[in-house]
């Protein structure tokens, strides 16, 4: 319940919900605050949120929590985002590349 209280949530299934921090403190709390397989994601290339994803991530709902996050980074001048997704703390990092429209990337 103490995660449910920092950053934006997103629910994109019955059984996935996504926090993402809205500035550095809740980045640094969403991070601290991550328990057991609960999913951590970062951005490699650029500066952006840090989001916890809870529940099951398969089927489709990983690429569109990746868009998600994605959205609220600062966009490279390349214009993609690379981001790191990690189950749970020990998890292996597995690395999302997510082309992020002109039109999606907050002003």
């Amino acid at each position: 319940a103490t995660l449910l209280r920092y950053g934006r949530y997103f629910r994109l299934s019955d059984s996935a919900i996504l926090m993402v921090g809205r500035n550095k403190s809740e980045n640094d709390q969403l991070e601290g605050l991550q328990v057991g397989e609960e999913s951590i994601w970062r951005q490699v290339n650029c500066m952006g949120p840090v989001a916890v994803g809870r529940g099951d991530f398969s089927g489709g709902i990983m690429e569109q929590a990746a868009g998600i996050i994605a959205r609220y980074a600062d966009r490279p001048s390349e214009g993609s985002v690379t981001l790191e997704y990690r189950r749970g703390r020990t998890g292996d990092p597995v690395r999302i590349d997510v082309g992020v429209p002109v039109a999606a990337v907050p002003a």
